[in-house]
């Protein structure tokens, strides 16, 4: 009995050309790329967690095809009186339910000391790197209007913005540095955004034998397949079936290369593709594009961010391996086609000459190495944007042939006196507080200029964020009053010696007001209808 032909997933894209990246289904077990006895060791492992299961649940779980590739396996398990038929809810071989023997279940444990791993079958490494490099050419370029609408909810300056743009453009390295409490974090967030598109995430990878978990649903975020449309798709319709399809592909077979070398790209079966004309359908641009006999290996996810601050160890770069006797792979695996950032670089437990040394290589060549334990060295793609930020001067952190390898350094200053009003003017609307631009003066020669503190871009949202929460515990409307205005400050800011946000009073605080204003003129300005005498 012939199996039924799964429907073809629907998918909107932004990057449409990274769906011919995509390795067509293996049509037998020699395509799959992976040794037989891993393939029944995963197959062992299934049957033994499920007690019985169907073969084609049996195929759904592994992500392989039933016909070529999994009914061989069973064929094998079958033969040497590993697994036996147990009836099903259908007819023919692939309803029909299988378990293990008495000396399966004891191959099943064996295969479980080996590696407890149970899940979608790896790819091979070869074909791993292969699509890395693929899709790393559909990485989106960033134009003016990107930035501009990807940072409209925060205030920067102008000259900042223009290198920011042709640094996230390069896709490599950046260096944000600069006060605490400017932004820095939030500028990586927005970068992350703005860098759309789609990537292929293969669920593990296989190297001699052993598996790589790479797919982490708490780092990638897989498309959801857009719901079938009835009439929409057949594979024998005619063009009055197809509204605005423009092309169709049918992509050549499998080319096998006679080695794999360092750069090389790998040649594969495409799946089947139809390509839709750019739609804007339920308010979401983009390209719906049909994918069908694919290798359900790999997931297709949003371009992965991942962010480490100070738990970021030197063991955290290099696969780790364990309990289940399975590999685990490292953030920059993970975040492979998008972007890490590490924050607070400095304040790790590693010292940072010791993990700027782990970079130098994967920064210049684009290539990382990773090993696992039986002392194989290989090579990974290192394909993303990787963003340093830190509080700490960067001459203190790096040397020469370091800050080499980072293309851009970027440096997020303290905001200027009209930023700084822009912001607090932009957080007060946020919070649903009446601004006041008089009370604002109040707070720069009060708090800023008497005592030679600098300016924040975080300290307008975390000053109004306690005025809310005084006027809440009063229960009163909250407003920008004297009153909550003061103890929002004296509960914020805390006096320290040596407190770098608390410099010298003098020249620097703001750039159109630099003196320090008299009080009785604060007092004119916020109560503009009392007149001061002049003292005699």
């Amino acid at each position: 009995m012939q199996q039924p032909v799964p429907e073809p997933q629907r998918f909107r894209l932004h990057s449409p050309k990274i769906a011919e990246y995509l390795p067509r289904a293996p049509q037998s077990v020699e395509e799959t790329g992976l040794p037989f006895p891993l393939l029944q060791d995963l197959v062992l492992r299934r049957l033994f967690v499920s007690g019985q299961i169907s073969a084609l649940d049996l195929s759904r779980s592994l992500h392989l095809p039933y016909t070529g590739v999994v009914d061989k396996i069973v064929d094998v398990l079958l033969h040497d009186k590993l697994a036996e038929f147990s009836g099903g809810p259908g007819f023919g071989r692939p309803y029909f339910d299988y378990l293990l023997t008495r000396r399966g279940r004891e191959r099943a444990r064996e295969a479980f000391e080996r590696c407890t791993y149970v899940g979608p079958a790896p790819v091979s490494l070869e074909l791993y790197a292969s699509v890395v490099r693929k899709q790393s050419r559909e990485t989106p370029r960033v134009g003016k209007a990107d930035l501009e609408r990807a940072f409209q909810d925060l205030v920067l300056e102008e000259h900042f913005m223009e290198r920011l743009g042709p640094a996230v453009n390069s896709v490599r390295s950046m260096f944000l540095y600069g006060p605490p409490g400017n932004g820095k974090t939030s500028i990586a967030e927005r970068i992350a955004n703005i860098l759309q598109g789609e990537v292929f995430i293969p669920y593990a990878v296989e190297v001699d034998s052993q598996i790589i978990k790479v797919y982490d649903p708490l780092v990638h975020r897989a498309l959801e397949p857009l719901p079938a449309m009835l009439g929409e798709f057949d594979g024998e319709a005619g063009e009055g079936d197809r509204d605005g399809a423009e092309s169709r592909e049918e992509l050549p077979g499998l080319r096998e290369l006679e080695g794999f070398e360092e750069g090389a790209t790998l040649e594969y079966a495409m799946p089947t593709l139809t390509f839709f004309g750019d739609e804007d359908t339920e308010g979401k641009a983009g390209t719906v594009v049909y994918i069908e006999d694919y290798d359900a290996r790999w997931v297709l996810s949003y371009r992965p961010r991942v962010v480490v601050g100070g738990e970021l160890t030197l063991e955290n770069l290099d696969l780790t391996y364990n309990e289940g006797r399975y590999y685990e792979a490292p953030f920059q695996v993970k975040a492979c086609g998008g972007m890490l950032l590490i924050d607070d670089f400095g304040r790790q437990k590693a010292h940072p000459t010791d993990l700027l040394n782990r970079w130098i290589v994967p920064l210049e060549k684009k290539v990382d190495y990773l090993t696992i334990r039986t002392g194989k060295k290989f090579e990974v793609p290192f394909d993303l944007l990787i963003i340093f930020s830190t509080n700490i001067d960067p001459a203190r952190l790096v040397d020469e042939a370091f800050l080499r390898r980072i293309r851009y350094k970027l440096e997020v200053k303290d905001p200027t006196e009209p930023i700084y009003r822009t912001i607090f003017r932009r957080e007060a609307e946020a919070q649903h507080v009446r601004y006041d631009p008089t009370m604002v003066d109040y707070i720069l020669d009060k708090y800023y200029r008497r005592s030679g503190r600098a300016l924040r871009g975080c300290h307008p949202r975390d000053i109004l964020q306690l005025v809310v929460d005084q006027a809440r515990f009063l229960n009163c409307e909250p407003e920008m009053s004297r009153e909550l205005l003061d103890e929002a400050c004296e509960s914020y800011f805390v006096h320290m010696e040596g407190d770098p946000a608390q410099r010298p009073p003098g020249p620097g605080v703001g750039t159109e007001t630099s003196r320090a204003v008299p009080e009785d003129e604060v007092e004119s300005l916020l109560h503009p209808q009392v007149r001061r005498e002049p003292a005699r």
